[in-house]
């Protein structure tokens, strides 16, 4: 903030629909770890939406949930946060 220039936290997961899931970024507002109970809501979510899967840092790693359940999910944390689904006409985009 201080040049003018400000960061967003986000992630890019592969959410399980399509053949080989959907590309898409969460941008987190900063109250998902800048919290009083000092927690970092992004892990848990990460936690969550990727339970039972080894490595999900591999780019070939799908999530549990598909699209609306994945919305439904960040939802439940009652924080704010948007969705970019990355080259959405390229392989592993929305279309």
């Amino acid at each position: 903030k201080k040049s003018g220039i400000g960061l967003l936290p986000g992630i890019e997961l592969s959410i399980k629909d399509g053949q080989a899931g959907v590309h898409t970024l969460v941008v987190f507002s900063d109250e998902w770890f800048n919290n009083k109970e000092q927690t970092n809501h992004i892990q848990t979510f990460l936690s969550l939406t990727f339970a039972g899967i080894a490595n999900f840092e591999d780019e070939n790693a799908r999530s549990n949930h598909d699209i609306v359940d994945t919305v439904r999910e960040l939802d439940k944390f009652h924080k704010d946060y948007f969705l970019i689904f990355a080259h959405v006409e390229a392989p592993k985009g929305l279309w």
